[in-house]
């Protein structure tokens, strides 16, 4: 019983997150931006294959936004 107010719980803050990402945006805003960020990702991806730490993630995310 506890575990279904835990994923109700999990379930509206993703909602409330999401919400207050979009707000003031339109659609189409939301999706470029969604590409922008899965582009970049996959970039990030190809040029590291092998991945790395967790801190080399994040610079190497940054790296991208430059």
């Amino acid at each position: 019983m506890n575990s279904v107010w835990i994923l109700l719980f999990l379930l509206v803050a993703i909602i409330a997150l999401m919400a207050a990402r979009s707000r003031g945006r339109s659609l189409d805003e939301l999706i470029a931006e969604s590409s922008r960020d899965h582009h970049r990702v996959s970039h990030m991806i190809a040029r590291h294959p092998g991945g790395g730490a967790w801190r080399d993630v994040r610079r190497w995310l940054a790296e991208g936004k430059r």
